[in-house]
């Protein structure tokens, strides 16, 4: 199935949605070369990235927003995201989005 045609984030039940988006966000660190962080790896800053992609982000897919990652990673974007690499903020998913 293709990313666009997955479900959208805002039709996600909450508890669904936040387990999702957890998994995203794991994925993302991974991509990104940034330690997991200790517990269930949802420090205050990262249940802020949560937040921001389940709420700003609601008209894409979860999918979407992990290709976009990696297109990333590829280097397929004209800007330049050097500064970006080891870490995950709103402000890089808000910029890769």
């Amino acid at each position: 199935m293709e990313v666009i045609e997955q479900k959208k984030i805002k039709d996600y039940a909450p508890a669904e949605k936040e387990e999702v988006c957890g998994t995203l966000i794991n994925y993302i660190l991974a991509l990104l070369g940034v330690s997991g962080t200790a517990g269930d790896g949802k420090d205050l800053h990262y249940l802020a990235v949560e937040d921001f992609i389940t709420t700003a982000l609601q008209k894409y897919t979860f999918g979407e927003i992990k290709e976009a990652f990696k297109m990333l990673i590829k280097g397929d974007f004209k800007e330049d995201f050097k500064e970006v690499y080891n870490k995950l903020d709103c402000i890089l998913v808000g910029k890769v989005m």
